[in-house]
């Protein structure tokens, strides 16, 4: 069963590199391994909730951004309306991974890329991920997205693949 599960994810970040390459923009929609309805989130409170999803955004990150390129957008909720995480702010949309150094190297079911200031692993079948070269307390901070927070709320949840581009993107125009 686990194959089967590596064998979709593996085609969901090949489908997003490939259209993305053929012009299209991608929504990479990805959960926290629970949603909505989930009876282990029923008698949670909403910081419980939160705290929870940020525990678990590593795996789903790095099997965005292994194959993220211009034009994809990460979506990291545990539901479709605003009270299901949409807003929520997570630290690691704050740190500049700089843009790629190239394509995602597979082996099996297994990515690696790196960035200019990271280098991303991911394992789509044991569903294990990290993220490394910069300590998260101390990361290189994105420019164009520190100095505008503020600003923005629906924005904020594409933060993460700003680093993706060679160019800074203004959202805020």
């Amino acid at each position: 069963m686990m194959e089967k599960w590596a064998k979709t994810r593996v085609n969901t970040i090949e489908m997003m590199r490939d259209s993305v390459r053929d012009g299209n923009i991608v929504g990479f929609k990805a959960w926290p391994g629970f949603n909505w309805k989930s009876d282990s989130i029923t008698n949670l409170t909403h910081e419980e909730i939160c705290d929870l999803t940020k525990e678990r955004i590593t795996f789903p990150l790095a099997s965005f951004l292994v194959g993220a390129e211009t034009n994809c957008y990460f979506c990291y909720t545990w539901g479709w309306t605003d009270t299901d995480g949409t807003f929520v702010w997570y630290p690691e949309f704050d740190k500049w991974l700089g843009p790629p150094m190239g394509d995602a190297i597979r082996e099996g079911y297994t990515y690696t890329r790196e960035f200019t200031y990271a280098s991303v692993f991911v394992d789509l079948e044991e569903k294990t991920a990290k993220i490394d070269g910069y300590p998260f307390d101390e990361a290189i901070a994105s420019p164009a997205f520190n100095h505008r927070k503020s600003k923005l709320l629906s924005v904020e949840m594409i933060a993460a693949w700003e680093s993706i581009n060679a160019e800074m993107i203004d959202p805020v125009r």
